[in-house]
């Protein structure tokens, strides 16, 4: 699809549908090979040039970020409504496993070495009224039973840790 112009579709239509493509590539480049992610994959991905890419992004750092970020926020606004520890992270660990990509966002390290799936579940158990050590703690296993599980754990493992 690359250097094929659609005639028919609005500039705003084109902007979007490569913006889609942009952040559907970085996702899954970030995904695959993590920090090891370059221009290059993420543009043959997306069917565009480097061109393009710079329209949409300042630098591959920030495509990177945002796209963490994204999967991020999704993850954010599914917890906000449960209720009890053990409901975030069932909700955390089910959303992190339906989806190899997200998974992969979410368990990776950016520039500043931190996990935003571990950051995520600290202010969402911080917010249910859980102490600061006890939420890190929370998140902290929360994390190790979804790196030791390949799909959703037990409900047993998450009962033992959040009961």
């Amino acid at each position: 699809m690359r250097g094929r112009y659609d005639r028919h579709a609005s500039r705003a239509e084109r902007w979007a549908r490569q913006r889609r493509a942009l952040n559907e590539a970085v996702a899954q480049a970030v995904a695959l090979r993590g920090s090891a992610a370059t221009l290059r994959d993420i543009c043959s991905s997306a069917g565009v040039g480097r061109n393009t890419f710079y329209l949409h992004f300042r630098d591959l750092e920030t495509a990177k970020r945002i796209a963490i970020d994204q999967a991020g926020a999704a993850l954010e606004s599914a917890l906000r409504w449960a209720p009890t520890s053990e409901e975030i992270a069932m909700i955390a660990m089910t959303y992190a496993t339906d989806n190899a990509i997200r998974r992969a966002l979410l368990l990776s390290q950016g520039r500043r070495k931190e996990e935003p799936f571990l950051s995520i579940l600290e202010r969402a158990f911080a917010a249910r009224g859980q102490r600061a050590e006890r939420a890190t703690a929370l998140a902290g296993g929360a994390v190790a039973i979804l790196r030791r599980h390949d799909d959703v754990p037990p409900p047993s493992a998450i009962a033992a840790l959040f009961g």
